[in-house]
């Protein structure tokens, strides 16, 4: 660990449960590049583009928008350098105020008003990162036949109930993000030069834009990293702030 500095056995960030760390405490900048997932958010755009798409889609609903990895997933498709994105991204949160200022998504609504907005009569496509019976059912109840693509991608909602027995109204039925055949995917249609030179501009684009944006709040201790799980289950942390945290007491050298 670098001197001075406290290790950090768990990195928390809105909407997500602890993960495990091996990081030193960082910097705002260090602190923004380790709590958004780049690659899972670019893979989770190119999943829905064509040709890398499995079923065309017209309209794109992304479930807990306000989460750093979808953030990152409608970052790309804003900047539509993958291949052919949806022709509409509609973001669906809590925090609607906050993901409309981000201006990367065509529209913005609450869970409650996704099932009554009229979006078009197109291909529906979903990328649900919120995750749990209640949105999967809810959006398969409004959009049923027109539903090509479903893809669970976690639980940013902590609905952990069971979809077993769920009725998908005619729709595809949920296919989990597969991070191989999508990263092969892309690799295949861009080539590894492309790629990553596209991954790089991407990220540079987005970490402009969005850091100046975040607050990073500091938690020392086991009582404040329990303290602050608390607060993400009764839905009490910002989507504009970034929490490192640390088991051991602040000033602990190793």
């Amino acid at each position: 660990a670098r001197k001075g500095k406290v290790p950090l056995p768990y990195l928390i960030y809105t909407r997500n449960l602890p993960w495990a760390s091996s990081e030193p405490m960082c910097e705002a900048e260090e602190a923004f590049s380790i709590s958004d997932n780049q690659s899972t958010g670019y893979g989770m755009a190119a999943a829905v583009c064509s040709p890398i798409a499995q079923s065309k889609v017209e309209i794109l609903i992304v479930t807990a928008a306000s989460s750093r990895t979808a953030r990152y997933a409608a970052h790309c498709l804003a900047s539509k350098p993958i291949s052919e994105r949806p022709p509409v991204v509609v973001g669906v949160t809590r925090h609607e105020a906050f993901v409309l200022s981000l201006k990367i998504f065509d529209h913005i609504c609450s869970y409650d008003d996704v099932v009554a907005r009229d979006f078009g009569r197109g291909t529906v496509g979903v990328l649900d990162v919120a995750g749990g019976p209640k949105v999967m059912s809810m959006l398969y109840g409004r959009f049923g036949t027109r539903i090509k693509l479903y893809m669970p991608i976690g639980c940013a909602s902590f609905d952990l109930g069971s979809t077993e027995g769920l009725d998908f109204n005619g729709g595809a039925p949920p296919m989990p993000y597969d991070p191989m055949r999508t990263h092969g995917a892309i690799y295949r249609h861009l080539g590894k030069a492309k790629n990553e030179q596209l991954q790089r501009e991407l990220w540079t684009q987005y970490k402009k834009k969005m850091l100046p944006l975040h607050k990073v709040r500091l938690h020392y201790g086991a009582e404040a990293v329990v303290a602050l799980v608390g607060q993400l289950f009764a839905n009490k942390v910002t989507p504009d702030e970034i929490h490192m945290c640390s088991l051991w007491p602040e000033g602990t050298e190793f």
